[in-house]
């Protein structure tokens, strides 16, 4: 997730087909992605973490692992100048809950 969003902050918008790739073959993405800045800012990449945190902490490495991943991006620069901003929600493992967390991050 993170390694897309850098891609989509660091691409260029000019494409004359419906799918491009870093290396001009296609790759599957739609054209549309690279020119969809949401969660990017002049100043911070936003990215979302949504993992079941309530099962004892079973998947709290999805959680840490991003967050760790984001600090050392961050300490390194960031993403174009841009510090990494990791948004976490608990699904509770349920898929309404997963619904909830993605539109909470989606809309911070």
């Amino acid at each position: 997730m993170l390694v897309a969003t850098s891609a989509v902050a660091c691409s260029s918008t000019s494409s004359s087909s419906n799918t491009t790739s870093a290396s001009g073959g296609g790759s599957g993405i739609p054209a549309s992605a690279f020119s969809d800045h949401t969660g990017i800012t002049s100043t911070s990449v936003s990215v979302a973490n949504i993992a079941t945190l309530s099962l004892g902490g079973l998947f709290k490495g999805a959680e840490v692992g991003t967050q760790a991943y984001a600090d050392y991006v961050n300490s390194t620069g960031g993403v174009k100048g841009r510090k990494i901003r990791v948004d976490s929600a608990d699904d509770n493992f349920t898929r309404g809950e997963q619904q909830t967390g993605h539109a909470e991050c989606h809309h911070q």
